[in-house]
């Protein structure tokens, strides 16, 4: 969401179809099926980032991210998993998120794996 790539949020999220579509190709999943898939919208940039600079208007981008990723899990049957309403980009950089959202976000995905995978 850099600034110098001047990327809107409709072509940050134009190569997921790209990606999703090699995955469901790739014949990895159980006896050589498509994988299940879990796609993960990220968390909110702060609007205080410490990189504003580079960053620019990437916050009001980042609000729009997971309207589109929701979009794109169900036109690829795909479970999908909005991270901005479970964790929060970290105070020091505004961008990622700490090791205490990491690990909370971590056991979350891991109960939804687990289901998926049953």
């Amino acid at each position: 969401m850099k600034k110098r790539f001047s990327l809107s949020a409709i072509k940050i999220t134009g190569g997921i179809n790209l990606l999703l579509d090699t995955i469901k190709k790739s014949e990895t999943g159980p006896n050589g099926s498509a994988p299940k898939i879990l796609l993960l919208a990220p968390p909110y940039l702060n609007k205080t980032t410490s990189f504003h600079e580079e960053f620019g208007d990437s916050y009001n981008i980042s609000l729009k991210l997971p309207i589109y990723y929701a979009q794109i899990a169900i036109d690829n049957n795909c479970e999908f998993l909005d991270t901005s309403k479970i964790i929060v980009a970290s105070e020091i950089d505004g961008v990622h998120p700490d090791v205490n959202q990491q690990v909370k976000l971590g056991k979350i995905v891991l109960q939804i794996v687990k289901k998926i995978m049953k």
